[in-house]
């Protein structure tokens, strides 16, 4: 029983460590440290988006010459647009040109740049901040210091003697629960003190919780690496499997991610739970703290892990019921045997023995009962619904299609059950249980119902119904 105490709790415990491990660890923000270089070959355009989205609404181009040498730092195709490369001057501008306006041929650039080292998320993968945070980072800290902070801004657009810069950044404003995304304008490249910052492509997704529960921007402000995102895809690329293995692998993601999203809340408390059985590490705490301290860590962990994932996007209405229905079920499932089975003296595990009995007193009792039967009768439908669709022909005539044929059916069954009326002797029992370990005694009562008499006193019927 302790051993399998502990297993039930370190496994999942491990599963969802394992899983958040990854999660984080998974997270590409860097770019490569030696980025392909190209040349271009004609005159184009540089476009500086000004959105997460890359729309052509809200953006601006600079001119390119052909000779000029760009590093590109990524290759994407976001929604209706053609496919492009994130590239980078040779003056620390940054913005998308078109493929076909470099020069690939020198160097097998293209199969480099289109390995998954170099596939860019679409939008790309922000990082979290509180409003606060970040207009505090905007005016301490230069355009280059913010971008060794955030990693490389999205957009870079040299304006004068300074800079304009779109960053990957979500900033969460707690007051409205809305989150944005950031234009920032510095007066010079070398100083401190943002001009003008523009909030753009503002969400309001889970915004009513947001700005309702307290210290949201202080937990995403210490907690957003759990739900940074990427720029890159991960390297594992799922296409390349084939078989069973594309779909085990389909199986194995939906898993984990539903360890991820549902499952972290409750790492601390099955840490906790593994822990106890083992006696030392939590000998200095009564049953009654326990309980106390895992509940405890459930809350707060809840708190955290619900802030993040309404920040991060998760659905309220299929996040907040699941969680809360785990956390509600969790003593059922994983403390209460546990309780049960701890010394409250000694706090060892499972070392109660059963060392006496006594007899308290026994009293008749009757009580109803049903068993099944049989089946009396099932009876099924069959019919079949469809949509019309009229043509009128050039003669004048009418001419009726049928699509979209559906078959239906439904089954009505009816089963019988033999109604009894039973009479037990329910003898009461004292049972006493001594610990192995400290010598501690504890009292538990025991109930043995005897059946004395069966009564047959007549049958009634109930009816299923079932549709496909």
């Amino acid at each position: 029983m302790k051993i399998s105490l502990i297993w039930k709790n370190l496994i999942p415990a491990v599963i969802i460590l394992t899983v958040l491990v990854f999660s984080v660890v998974r997270t590409r923000r860097d770019t490569p440290e030696n980025p392909p270089i190209v040349t271009v070959i004609k005159k184009a355009d540089l476009t500086f988006y000004w959105n997460r989205k890359c729309k052509d609404t809200d953006a601006t181009v600079m001119k390119l010459k052909p000779g000029d040498s760009l590093q590109v730092l990524g290759y994407g195709k976001p929604t209706k647009h053609e496919p492009f490369y994130w590239v980078e001057t040779t003056d620390g501008q940054r913005g998308f040109v078109l493929p076909s306006v470099v020069d690939t041929s020198a160097v097998a650039v293209i199969e480099d740049i289109k390995t998954f080292n170099y596939q860019l998320t679409s939008p790309m993968g922000p990082r979290y901040i509180s409003k606060a945070k970040f207009e505090k980072l905007c005016q301490t800290m230069t355009p280059e210091e913010l971008e060794d902070y955030f990693d490389k801004s999205m957009t870079l657009q040299r304006v004068d003697s300074g800079v304009s810069m779109f960053f990957n950044v979500a900033v969460l404003d707690p007051e409205t629960g809305i989150q944005m995304r950031p234009k920032v304008s510095f007066p010079k490249t070398d100083a401190a003190g943002a001009s003008d910052i523009q909030y753009k492509d503002s969400t309001d997704r889970n915004a009513f919780f947001l700005e309702t529960i307290p210290l949201t921007g202080a937990i995403v402000d210490v907690f957003h690496v759990f739900i940074d995102e990427s720029y890159y895809w991960y390297s594992v690329n799922l296409k390349n499997l084939e078989g069973w293995k594309h779909y085990l692998s389909f199986v194995l993601i939906f898993g984990f991610g539903f360890f991820w999203l549902y499952a972290t809340c409750f790492l601390l408390g099955h840490i906790v739970m593994a822990l106890i059985p083992l006696r030392y590490p939590f000998k200095w705490l009564g049953n009654y703290a326990v309980r106390w301290v895992v509940t405890a860590l459930i809350i707060i962990t809840l708190y955290i892990w619900t802030v993040l994932m309404l920040t991060w996007g998760a659905w309220w209405w299929a996040f907040l019921p699941v969680v809360a229905s785990m956390a509600i079920s969790f003593e059922d499932r994983f403390m209460r045997k546990i309780m049960e089975q701890r010394c409250p003296h000694c706090k060892s595990m499972d070392s109660y023995t059963r060392v006496d009995t006594e007899f308290v007193d026994e009293a008749l009792q009757w009580c109803t009962e049903s068993e099944y039967d049989k089946l009396v009768s099932s009876n099924t439908e069959r019919w079949q619904t469809w949509t019309e669709t009229v043509w009128k022909m050039g003669d004048g005539s009418y001419r009726t299609d049928k699509h979209n044929v559906q078959n239906h059916s439904r089954t009505t069954r009816v089963h019988q059950y033999n109604d009894f009326k039973v009479l037990y002797l329910v003898k009461h029992y004292c049972d006493t249980y001594e610990c192995d370990i400290c010598g501690a005694q504890y009292e538990q009562d025991r109930y043995e119902p005897i059946e004395q008499s069966r009564e047959y006193v007549g049958s009634h019927q109930t009816t299923s119904v079932s549709e496909n």
